[in-house]
């Protein structure tokens, strides 16, 4: 490493793959802490004779040597760090003449412990996990090339699957692929013959693997062998400021909707595209020939839902989230790192963490494929939003976040009139929308208002909120949805309401 490349390592300042040590007259033992956390996490640059605030104080130069030494030593002793590694110090003379010792520690494939104790790296410094045996499993699953979801299951028997959840799969193979092989099989052929039952390498029996529990199980099985399997959804009709500091009307406990679910993948994804109908705006446009309209919802959510889904380790103690307000929509996963740094949508790399349970998804068309889901939502989210941005961290938390500012809005001025945007092309890098305004009066924006607030509300309920009669509403609704203002989906009894 050069003078200046250990300048702009000290510029990063100290985080998750930078420590920087004082040192000057021996190596104090957290720097093995450091070293055991960059091996167990994503590797990292330790520098000693540096200050916690980037002063290069420079080392003794009589204490150099012994210092290298020692270093080596400590490393290669197993009572100290196990399993050993190799790694070389390096000393480094800055220009004005003071020297420094660099440590360049690679990202280790196994998991070591410092005198018997587990570490681990996060933006904060090092973390001694030895009494946290959640963290310690998830560390050894972040190391394992072998993926959870070929894991064999013991106990489990064909009463552990669901008849309705595999008649279901039938279902859409009968529409996307009408020959596959497991029409015509019954459920324990295809988990038998499809790659579902295996042999545990530990113990030498056979069982069923946990791809097959998640795709099929019933939920009372999935809670007796992964009794932390847990997903969220949720919505709050609020922005999502209101709930940085909440107010008094609305805390931390206010929702619009919710679904907590622990039941299979399949019948979740199932239940979660439902939840985002219900409380995300319904967007079409027209496609190139202009002859078929695409559902802008349908296609950018399908592909984020069903990589939330397949792109987890189900074996950590956390629970899934979708998280929907007014302004935003999050998904946040338990997942393994398998990329540095700050990531987007033209720079994450695409990964299949669970490749049995990603082929399913693909089979019965909620799945799009590796990468391909990612390019939609590029093509397609400047059409459902045109100020739509999003954020990925990519940790062992995986958090991806769409912000949507709302530009469709309310004058609440008495000359107030509503804008209605209509998508007049398909996708163009800029989308060509026109406008059409119609005006409202004071009922009709109060309605409009009730709508965006509650999509679930009633006519009665919203009756009873102004003070008019349900007639009054009524008819003031239908010429609201004959100007394309809104719109009723579903059954006329468990629908909901959308402002177009």
């Amino acid at each position: 490493m050069t003078p200046q490349e250990v300048r702009k390592t000290i510029g990063k300042h100290e985080g998750i793959s930078v420590e920087l040590k004082e040192c000057t007259q021996g190596i104090h033992p957290s720097v093995y802490e450091s070293v055991c956390s960059f091996l167990n996490r994503l590797g990292g640059t330790i520098i000693m004779g540096v200050s916690d605030e980037g002063e290069i104080l420079g080392i003794d130069e009589k204490y150099i040597g012994g210092m290298q030494k020692n270093f080596v030593n400590q490393i290669n002793n197993k009572e100290m760090l196990n399993p050993i590694t190799y790694i070389i110090p390096e000393v480094v003379e800055m220009e004005d003449g003071k020297k420094v010792i660099v440590l360049n520690v690679p990202e280790s494939p196994q998991v070591h412990t410092y005198k018997k104790h587990f570490y681990d790296r996060n933006d904060e410094g090092d973390m001694d996990i030895t009494d946290n045996q959640y963290l310690i499993s998830a560390m050894f699953l972040r190391k394992s090339a072998y993926s959870s979801e070929k894991k064999v299951i013991h106990g489990l028997t064909m009463d552990d699957f669901s008849e309705e959840t595999f008649e279901k799969t039938r279902r859409e193979l009968k529409v996307y692929h009408p020959d596959h092989i497991w029409r015509s099989m019954t459920n324990e052929e295809i988990l038998k013959h499809s790659g579902f039952w295996d042999r545990d390498p530990e113990t030498g029996k056979e069982g069923f693997i946990l791809a097959a529990l998640l795709l099929w199980g019933k939920e009372e099985a999935i809670s007796k062998h992964l009794p932390y399997y847990q997903t969220d959804a949720i919505y709050w009709s609020q922005p999502f400021k209101r709930f940085i500091a909440p107010t008094k009307e609305i805390g931390e406990s206010f929702y619009d909707d919710r679904e907590r679910l622990s039941c299979n993948l399949i019948e979740t994804y199932e239940t979660l595209m439902n939840f985002v109908r219900r409380n995300m705006r319904h967007t079409e446009v027209m496609d190139e020939t202009g002859g078929r309209r695409i559902d802008l919802r349908e296609i950018i959510f399908r592909e984020i839902i069903s990589n939330f889904c397949i792109h987890r380790e189900y074996y950590y103690n956390y629970t899934g989230r979708i998280l929907i307000y007014s302004d935003r929509f999050i998904t946040e996963n338990w997942t393994k790192q398998t990329q540095r740094g700050p990531v987007n949508l033209d720079t994450l790399r695409p990964n299949r963490k669970n490749p049995i349970i990603s082929n399913v998804f693909g089979l019965m068309n909620y799945y799009e494929g590796v990468g391909k889901g990612m390019s939609r939502i590029k093509q397609y989210l400047p059409l459902y939003n045109r100020h739509a941005t999003v954020e990925i961290e990519n940790g062992d938390e995986f958090r991806f976040t769409i912000n949507m500012p709302q530009y469709y809005q309310i004058n609440d001025s008495e000359s107030s009139s509503f804008v209605v945007h209509e998508a007049q092309a398909p996708y163009v890098a800029t989308p060509k929308l026109s406008k059409k305004t119609i005006s409202l009066n004071e009922k009709e924006r109060l309605i409009v208002r009730l709508i965006k607030n509650k999509p679930n509300i009633t006519q009665s309920a919203i009756a009873a909120a102004l003070g008019y009669s349900r007639q009054t509403i009524h008819v003031l609704m239908k010429k609201l949805v004959e100007q394309g203002v809104i719109m009723h989906v579903g059954p006329d009894k468990g629908g909901h309401w959308e402002v177009i």
